[in-house]
Formats: C-alpha cells, sequence, structure tokens
C-alpha cells in the first residue's frame, strides 16, 4: 500500500520503481508478476535502455511461460523497435534465433 502511494505521489519515480518491482518478483520466482510489471514499465517509459531491457525480459518470460510465439515475437519486435545500438539489435536477433531453435524441446 505504500509503495503505491510513493509511486502515485512521485510520477518522475514510476518507471524505476516499477522496473525494480518487476525484478523482485522475477527474483521471488514469480515470473507471471514480474512479466507484468516488465510490460507496465515498458509502457511507462524511461530511458531506452531501461525500456529495451523490460522487452527483452518480457521477451524471455513469456516464452519460458510458453506463450504464444506471436506474443513473444512481439516483445522482441517492441525492444527491437527501441534499440539504440547495434549491439542491442543483435541481443534481439540472437534471442529470437535462441527462442526458434529451441521451439520443441
Amino acid at each position: 500500500m505504500e509503495a503505491s502511494i510513493v509511486i502515485d505521489d512521485n510520477a518522475d519515480l514510476r518507471p524505476a520503481l516499477t522496473r525494480d518491482l518487476a525484478q523482485l518478483w522475477l527474483e521471488g520466482g514469480r515470473p507471471w508478476m514480474a512479466l507484468h510489471y516488465f510490460e507496465q514499465h515498458a509502457r511507462l517509459g524511461g530511458t531506452a535502455d531501461d525500456v529495451f531491457e523490460s522487452l527483452m525480459q518480457a521477451g524471455q518470460l513469456l516464452h519460458q511461460l510458453h506463450r504464444p510465439s506471436g506474443e513473444v515475437l512481439d516483445a522482441f519486435q517492441r525492444a527491437r523497435d527501441v534499440s539504440s545500438t547495434p549491439a542491442q539489435s543483435q541481443r534481439v536477433d540472437d534471442a529470437v534465433h535462441r527462442m526458434q531453435t529451441n521451439v520443441g524441446s
């Protein structure tokens, strides 16, 4: 409850707090909750690198949670859309390749 008050009262902190909450859920073994907050963080914005990382995490979690490939690819495409370096674009390509290689495993 107090965390939501802090987030509501400090709009500038929302992206960072949402990302941190996603990470806590991930570390706590709750990938569905982590996915929710990584996606929310991407919608809220922040730095391009932070949004990219959240979208990459979302894509990886969607894949791990056996969501339809279209959902997974959409998350990775959104990551590609916000990527700001060739290295980030390559990370997206590598993640998509790994996902497609592991289909059926």
